[in-house]
């Protein structure tokens, strides 16, 4: 019986609490041959199951960067002996340097690899942001040459990390995509859901729907989508009126996980699109189930993506999509989306006035994204992960019982 130490401290919003969420659970009720003990963030909602082979820890003193960059290289190492641990793995970009024990990595974090989102962030003069995107991949990249066993949910992603270190690892990546959880999908939908996320859409008879399921931030590429309902208004004035439904919001002077929403605000303005731009602020994870079936079409329009959640979630739910054309998207997609070059709203439009246009088109894509989306299973998942942890014990550690 071996002791394993999950490093969680990144778990502080979204997508960061819901992986952490289900491998706990998957732990808690499969992960019975070893100890394991979670860092868990301080202040988190998040509950350590109560079952014997799984405790957590709380750390006070890592609340800010200085003091986390701290931790992770000076306090983690007492853990690790005062707790006899045998093996980290860090659920999120970073890990300790040069370990006491062998660390498994999930990498999952494209901007600190993305050369677009750096001149993005210079042409906007976001001075501050870059900096710190900039120490932090030096940070992931020095967590990645020291550990073990590097793990990316896409091989595309891993080819875009390699390619960004400039060096070959000692030990290739292992890909492992994430899972979905249908079963937490179906739960949720109901009717008397359905019609109150109805209530908060456009009233209008016969409205097309076209939805982009994200908060707002620059590599998710909404000025792209916002110009691109410019052009398909137009061009559909004569097939009935459309609605971009936003599970955001955009105001002036509002910032958002550190960006500034007032560029896309003022676009809606400027190109007249207030009336049929529906921001509907965030939107719990239990209520996206009953949001995408309301949709037409979802769009994926990011240039930034290590995997790309919520294109696995229209998959799901027989939502036909239309992605941004990067490896990434296309490795998750397949033949279940058109693709439109990232950055020109006018082939934007056109797909998604292709899929508006053409119910046979529409429904082939939902046919195919709905088998596609069954490949995605968390179990899969989290057995592949502790297959990669199993195997990267010290053999003494995989047999040995901790007094």
């Amino acid at each position: 019986m071996a002791k394993i130490l999950v490093h969680a401290l990144a778990a502080t919003a979204g997508g960061g609490i819901t992986y952490l969420r289900q491998l706990l659970s998957y732990l808690a009720d499969k992960g019975q041959e070893h100890q394991w003990i979670a860092l868990l963030p301080t202040g988190s909602a998040i509950e350590c199951p109560d079952v014997p082979h799984l405790s957590r820890i709380v750390p006070t003193s890592a609340r800010t960067p200085v003091g986390r960059l701290w931790f992770d290289q000076r306090s983690l190492r007492q853990i690790i002996a005062r707790e006899r641990i045998d093996l980290l793995l860090a659920t999120a970009n970073f890990g300790m340097i040069r370990p006491p024990v062998p660390q498994v990595l999930l990498n999952r974090n494209a901007l600190y690899f993305s050369s677009e989102h750096l001149a993005e962030l210079r042409t906007r003069k976001e001075y501050r942001t870059l900096m710190a995107t900039l120490a932090r991949r030096q940070m992931a990249i020095a967590s990645i040459r020291s550990s073990s066993v590097n793990v990316v949910p896409t091989e595309a992603f891993g080819r875009q990390i390699l390619e960004s270190i400039g060096r070959p690892l000692s030990r290739p990546m292992e890909v492992v995509p994430f899972g979905f959880d249908r079963n937490a999908y179906q739960r949720s939908l109901s009717e008397e859901s359905r019609q109150r996320m109805l209530s908060r859409l456009s009233p209008v008879e016969g409205v097309r729907r076209v939805l982009l399921v994200s908060h707002y931030n620059y590599f998710r590429n909404f000025e792209t989508l916002i110009r691109a309902m410019a052009i398909l208004r137009k061009q559909h004035r004569h097939t009935g009126p459309v609605e971009l439904i936003l599970t955001t919001r955009l105001e002036q002077g509002l910032r958002q996980h550190r960006y500034d929403t007032s560029f896309a605000a003022r676009l809606v303005d400027e190109l007249g699109l207030a009336d049929i731009v529906t921001m509907l602020g965030t939107v719990a994870s239990h209520d996206l189930a009953n949001l995408y079936p309301l949709a037409d079409v979802v769009v994926c329009p990011s240039y930034a993506e290590s995997f790309g959640h919520p294109m696995v979630e229209a998959m799901a739910c027989a939502r036909p999509i239309v992605a941004a054309d990067r490896a990434v998207h296309r490795e998750i997609c397949g033949p279940a989306a058109l693709y439109f070059s990232t950055f020109d709203p006018e082939q934007l439009a056109y797909r998604i006035g292709q899929i508006l246009d053409d119910h046979q088109l529409a429904h082939s894509l939902a046919k195919q994204g709905a088998q596609r989306a069954s490949e995605f299973q968390w179990d899969d998942h989290f057995e592949r992960i502790r297959h990669l942890m199993i195997s990267t014990l010290p053999t003494s550690a995989r047999t040995q019982h901790h007094a």
